[in-house]
Order: structure tokens, then sequence, then C-alpha cells
């Protein structure tokens, strides 16, 4: 571009720059080219990319924000709370153990019944774990 103005040109044939009397269209035509790849490119690279950074930037809080509504939905606030408040009051399950009566068994010496004696029920607290912990366990009986 810039030996238009020097009234240069590039010969391909020999492979060297010659000198050249152009035109007054050709030199107006270098001039609105150069005007243009001088004066627009640059307005419209810094244009795009200050549109391009701010959708980065709408797509990063939108994907930020959206990560933090999900943690809310699965976090057990409400277990945590009432297991430090309560912890009695959260179910986990009953379970029974059974406990063998020595006074019984000194009675009936003749007739030994197996599993003789009290059973007793036992209240489980609720463990902290992952919301989806008890699917897997679910799925890994049904798939056995």
């Amino acid at each position: 571009m810039g030996g238009v103005f020097r009234g240069k040109r590039h010969n391909p044939l020999r492979a060297r720059t010659d000198t050249w009397t152009y035109d007054i269209d050709q030199l107006l035509f270098g001039t609105v080219l150069f005007t243009l790849l001088a004066f627009l490119f640059p307005t419209a690279l810094v244009y795009y990319l200050l549109f391009a950074g701010l959708r980065l930037a709408t797509l990063l809080l939108q994907a930020l924000l959206e990560t933090l509504l999900a943690f809310m939905h699965h976090f057990p606030l409400f277990a945590l709370m009432l297991r430090v408040k309560d912890p009695w009051r959260l179910s986990g399950g009953v379970y029974f153990t059974l406990r063998h009566n020595p006074e019984s068994a000194e009675d009936d010496e003749d007739e030994e019944i197996e599993g003789e004696g009290n059973v007793s029920p036992a209240h489980l607290i609720l463990e902290v774990r992952s919301p989806r912990s008890q699917l897997v366990r679910r799925l890994t009986r049904v798939r056995a």
C-alpha cells in the first residue's frame, strides 16, 4: 500500500520493484483503501472486542449464579441446623438388638430356644451425607 504513494510497484516477472506513474483514479483508490484499513479496521476490531468481552463476562456471571443456585438447592441446611440444635428430632431409622437374658436360661435348662432374650429398639441419629447417597444405595440394591 505504501508503494502507491511513493510511485513504486512490484514487477513479478523480474522479481523487483520498479518506478511507476499512477493515474489520479489509481491514487484515489489507493488512498481510500489505505484510509479504510488504517482507521476503520481498528475501530471495528475494538468494537468487536468490547462486546465479545461483555458477552463473556455476562456468560461467566450467569454460570456463577446458576452454580450458586444449584448449591443452595442441594445444600441440606435445615438438616444440618436441626442436627446441631436437636439431633434426636431427625430420625435415621430404628434397629433392634437381641440381649440374652441369663435368668431365663437358668430356669429352663432342658428347653433351649435359640434367640431367647429381650428385644430392645434403639434410635439411630441421621448421618450427614450427600443427598444422593440414599439414591445410590437403592440403585446398588436394585442392580444386585
